[in-house]
């Protein structure tokens, strides 16, 4: 029913990790953390008069964990996960595409408590160039866009994701929009070894590999993705 009031412009998704098994980015999960108690109105965050945590841009390589790490904030929040597609939106039809983001947000904002994760945030927007024979949707998404990011959206934290953080617009970045944008890297050497110690309970690893100094150097500039497909390959061999 959801799916068809949106007219299947966003997905309603089931969020099945939550944010220990994030392996490393401690900095980050703790500033979740502490905002996850404003969105559920936890403890004195009722009473704080702290306005609800707007969302959170999070940049990097692919493959370092950002898209696993929008899932794993609606399964530690125990909040509804919404997907919004962004290929999905846009129409060949003259006023589609806008009504299209109309009906999306309008729908994300009757599921809140929600986590709405937008991935490859910057393909919502072009380069400038391509708004020239485009008769200004690009420029009335942008502004939709917007309101939607400045609007009272009580409960909709959005997750936001990007690969290319220069190819957004400049009025995506301004304060305001997001409550702070982070920087995901390939995993250090702790990062790491958390990583592999989660892997390996998730593979029934335990107690039959080790964590050894040789296999960290080994997987020197791998990213989580890099990692765990390196553990499903040793376990097909």
């Amino acid at each position: 029913l959801i799916s068809q009031r949106a007219q299947n412009l966003i997905q309603l998704c089931r969020p099945e990790e939550d944010l220990d098994s994030v392996g490393g980015l401690d900095v980050l999960k703790e500033w979740l953390f502490k905002r996850g108690k404003l969105v559920r109105n936890e403890g004195n965050a009722r009473a704080s008069g702290l306005p609800k945590p707007k969302g959170v841009l999070v940049t990097g390589p692919p493959g370092c964990g950002k898209s696993f790490l929008a899932r794993a904030v609606a399964g530690s929040w125990g909040v509804n996960l919404i997907r919004l597609d962004p290929p999905r939106l846009f129409a060949p039809l003259v006023g589609e595409t806008e009504q299209n983001f109309i009906a999306a947000f309008g729908t994300i904002q009757s599921l809140a408590p929600a986590v709405l994760w937008i991935d490859e945030f910057e393909k919502l927007f072009h380069s400038a160039s391509d708004q020239q024979g485009d008769g200004g949707v690009l420029s009335r998404v942008l502004a939709l866009v917007l309101d939607f990011l400045q609007s009272r959206r009580e409960g909709i934290f959005v997750c936001a994701t990007t690969n290319a953080i220069a190819g957004l617009p400049q009025e995506i970045m301004r304060a305001g929009r997001f409550d702070a944008v982070f920087f995901i890297d390939l995993p250090q050497r702790n990062e790491r070894e958390h990583i592999l110690r989660i892997l390996f309970r998730k593979y029934g690893l335990d107690g039959k590999l080790h964590i050894t100094e040789q296999l960290l150097r080994a997987t020197d500039n791998f990213s989580g993705a890099e990692l765990e497909q390196a553990i499903c390959d040793l376990l097909c061999e």
